[in-house]
This record gives structure tokens, sequence and C-alpha cells, in this order.
């Protein structure tokens, strides 16, 4: 809160407290004042009631507020900011690529549940180093060992998926992948839509396994060939 608007708040309390001690004072000092001394009592009995009920009722306002604050805010600190990562960030915007690495790394060590340096991390290898191999890892370390929500699981597992099946092109790994995603996130449409995309997956690698198999058999047949009667030489009589 700015001090302009702290400012503004201080003087509404007052005022509502003015109000409060203004109306309950008049009454209560015009009542004790008449009883105790007449017109004269009255005189003096409702301004010092007034300034006795204003007093009060800011005394209490005040620590009700303090008290607020301390159960809100304990040890006068407030909600812990965003991390900042951006030196690695830095690091990484001057292709400075060893340095950010180890700028992040060190922000996993001290931030072991916060999954952002790791997700960094993971993404620079890919995309910066195509290291995919060291992408993977940090990718699983973050959903492993950082506090990751349901919709940041989900994200990770899919950036596993996507280098496994289109990236380093072994489509059989991705498998084990949408199959968790499919068992933990069971009838929502993220665990339906990984159910559909591991059955296609699973039927690829069968029908690549098949087609495998088939392949030693064409090269000896092409190798017989070479062999067989009316096989040309190429080499110079």
């Amino acid at each position: 809160m700015s001090p302009r608007e702290t400012d503004a708040a201080q003087n509404t309390r007052r005022f509502s407290a003015a109000a409060w001690a203004v109306g309950a004072g008049t009454i209560l000092g015009a009542a004790a004042g008449m009883k105790a001394a007449g017109i004269l009592g009255v005189l003096v009995g409702v301004p010092v009631t007034i300034a006795f009920i204003y007093n009060v009722t800011m005394l209490i306002v005040n620590m009700t507020g303090r008290v607020a604050g301390s159960v809100t805010l304990p040890s006068g600190k407030s909600t812990p900011p965003k991390r900042d990562y951006s030196l690695a960030q830095s690091f990484v915007a001057r292709e400075r690529y060893e340095d950010a690495i180890s700028a992040y790394e060190l922000a996993c060590a001290e931030y072991a549940d916060d999954p952002e340096p790791y997700l960094r991390l993971a993404r620079l290898y890919r995309d910066k180093l195509r290291d995919l191999h060291e992408a993977v890892l940090w990718f699983k370390r973050a959903r492993a060992e950082a506090k990751v929500s349901a919709r940041q699981e989900q994200l990770i597992t899919f950036e596993i998926v996507e280098i496994y099946r289109d990236r380093l092109g072994v489509p059989a790994k991705a498998i084990p992948e949408l199959a968790r995603l499919a068992e933990r996130f069971v009838n929502t449409a993220v665990g339906d839509s990984a159910k559909q995309e591991l059955q296609q997956l699973r039927d690829r690698t069968i029908h690549d396994a098949s087609a495998g198999e088939l392949q030693p058999k064409r090269a000896r047949d092409d190798d017989d060939s070479d062999s067989e009667e009316g096989y040309v030489s190429l080499q110079p009589e």
C-alpha cells in the first residue's frame, strides 16, 4: 500500500471514530453531566466523554490492525516475492550458456521446491544446446523433485513425449510417459488424449518392429541376387 493510500485509510478510521465519539459521547456525557451537576455538568461532561470515547475507539482500531497484520503477515514478512532468475536469463541472452547452466543449477539446489529453474534449464538444453538427453533429464527432475501442480505435471510430461517422439525419433520411449498421464489423470480430457496417443504409438511400434523383422530377409535377397545369373559386373574387363 502506498503512503497516500495509507494516509487515506488512516483518515477514514479517524473520521469514523470521531463520528462515533460525537454521537455516543453527546448522549452519555449529557446524561452523566446533568445527573452530576446540572447544566454545568453537561457542558463539561459532553466534551470529556467525546474525547474519552474517541481515544478508546482509536486505541481499539489500531490494536486490531496490528493483530490482523501479525496474523496475515507474521514477523512483519509479506508473501515471498516471485523468485528472480534474471541473472541466469541474462547469461542465456548473451549466449553464455555455461554460466547460465551454473546459475540455474545453483538455483535448483537453493530452491529445490521451485520447478522454474529446472524447466528453464531443461529448455536451455533442448532449444539452445540441442542436448535432448540432458533436457529430458532436467524435465524429469523438475517433475520428481520440485513441487508441481497437476497442470505443470501434464505440460512437463508432454514436453518429454515431444522430445522422444519427434526430436529423438524414439516413440517407444514416449509410451511410458503417456501411460503415466493416462493413469494419473484418468477420466479427464488430458488422460483421454494421452490414452488415445498411447494406443497410436503402440500400434506404430508394433508395425515398425514387424517391418524391421522383414528387413534382414530383403537384404539377404538383394545380396543373393548379386550372385545370380544376370548380374552385370561394373568392373572393366
